[in-house]
């Protein structure tokens, strides 16, 4: 990797590689909280629930029966279900105004499974055979990111066994449960992810489910992208999105959309991201998907970036931070204050990039998000060599190296060495430069 100095003449590439770099981040390290409806694609983790109390009264699912509830965001509610072993429960919730997961769990609190595939507008399925005769507890929780409250809908439907389809049912949640896990590491089981997915996909083609086939049509797009095969992620999401076109799968074409302008930023075609992008924001809105929305206009944002548009990528960026404020979405707050920092750094307005890159900082390193983290403290580096601090800037990408190296990510530690060696050769510390720049090698 060759090392980048931070001479005058060779900023331009420099600010293009920022913009690149705060991309990156966003795409390959995606949304914590709000990942559902934007480039994360997961269940969230199994909790155990509190074992049910004698005298705790839940009240009960009837099967067959809808019911209608409004939630507040962050909130979560619980209902009993008696079933026999053998039985076979699935749970359908549309998450009409909110973000939900949904999750099952027996008498004592031991969760058996817990989904959170798709966003507002979207439907969630849970399905299981009763290992045994007794009460379990269904847990519907809003996403503690998006608007204040909101409504689902929840129908319980109750057999006395599981079918063959069932059965196979069953199967392709659990392996998008796996997936939807490992991809909470990115690319390093991004290829893992496509397996199960695909295995999943072949199910659902089986049972004719085209609600799922697209789901899980999506999800390989976005993996594919993730291991920057973007002509494969590009085939799937088309399939993905016309299939949720004819099942009017408004939620699942929004995701697909975006995640097709998040391909397509990454192959510099960034005309059509944008009108990939503005598809997705589009439906978002028209879901009241605030979280949704916020994810899209950062998106839009960093491509006004690479194009120059500076004054739009500002105006987005600003609107993602006050979305994302009101939604209580602090966790991706720190991103998107960082990629605002980075327009202001490209503008050469030095002042105004460190204080959002300071912000930033603290908002990472209040949700404990150390690759993020690790993005910032470099960014703050470069500014310093920038403006001729060399010894503040090495102390930065001294901290970011660390954090690369934590992180196992060889790719990043090598530029963080190259900055260092740069910087060491600014203050003409040239034994010190020459060290860091051989390790960069």
């Amino acid at each position: 990797m060759k090392p980048h100095a931070f001479l005058p003449t060779q900023r331009l590439s420099l600010f293009r590689w920022l913009l690149l770099c705060c991309l990156l981040m966003c795409l390959l390290y995606p949304p914590i909280t709000s990942g559902r409806s934007a480039h994360n694609v997961q269940s969230k983790p199994a909790n155990t629930l509190a074992p049910v109390k004698a005298q705790e009264k839940l009240p009960s699912i009837i099967p067959g029966t809808a019911i209608q509830r409004e939630i507040a965001r962050g909130q979560e509610e619980t209902f009993a279900i008696a079933l026999t072993a053998g039985q076979f429960l699935r749970v359908i919730v549309h998450q009409q105004s909110v973000d939900v997961t949904v999750a099952i769990a027996d008498r004592d609190g031991k969760t058996i499974a817990e989904v959170g595939f798709t966003s507002v507008g979207g439907q969630e399925s849970l399905s299981y055979e009763a290992a045994a005769t007794g009460e379990y507890r269904l847990l519907v929780k809003a996403n503690s990111v998006g608007a204040a409250r909101g409504k689902y809908q929840l129908q319980a439907d109750l057999k006395p066994a599981a079918s063959e389809q069932d059965k196979k049912r069953i199967i392709a949640e659990r392996l998008m449960i796996e997936a939807s896990d490992l991809s909470k590491q990115q690319r390093r089981n991004a290829q893992q992810v496509i397996e199960k997915q695909q295995q999943a996909l072949a199910i659902w083609r089986e049972l004719d489910d085209q609600l799922w086939v697209a789901c899980s049509l999506t999800n390989i797009g976005f993996a594919y992208t993730n291991l920057s095969r973007y002509e494969q992620a590009i085939q799937h999401l088309t399939q993905a999105i016309a299939i949720s076109r004819v099942e009017k799968d408004r939620a699942g074409e929004g995701r697909a959309l975006q995640f097709m302008g998040a391909a397509y930023q990454l192959l510099s075609r960034y005309e059509q991201a944008i009108e990939y992008d503005e598809q997705s924001l589009a439906i978002r809105i028209d879901l009241k998907d605030v979280a949704g929305e916020s994810s899209v206009v950062n998106d839009l944002g960093t491509v006004h970036s690479l194009l120059n548009h500076h004054e739009k990528a500002i105006d987005s960026h600003e609107k993602v931070i006050q979305i994302r404020r009101e939604t209580g979405d602090y966790a991706n707050l720190g991103r998107t204050l960082n990629n605002l920092g980075v327009v202001f750094h490209v503008l050469g307005r030095y002042q105004k990039a460190t204080e959002y890159y300071y912000q930033a900082l603290l908002a990472h390193r209040e949700s404990k998000n150390r690759l993020s983290e690790g993005f910032v403290l470099n960014n703050l580096g470069e500014v310093c060599e920038i403006e001729g601090n060399s010894e503040k800037a090495i102390q930065y990408f001294e901290q970011a190296l660390a954090i690369a190296r934590e992180s196992k990510d060889r790719s990043r530690e090598a530029f963080r060495l190259s900055n260092l060696g740069n910087s060491y050769h600014s203050l003409r510390r040239y034994d010190k430069a020459v060290e860091y720049l051989e390790q960069a090698l």
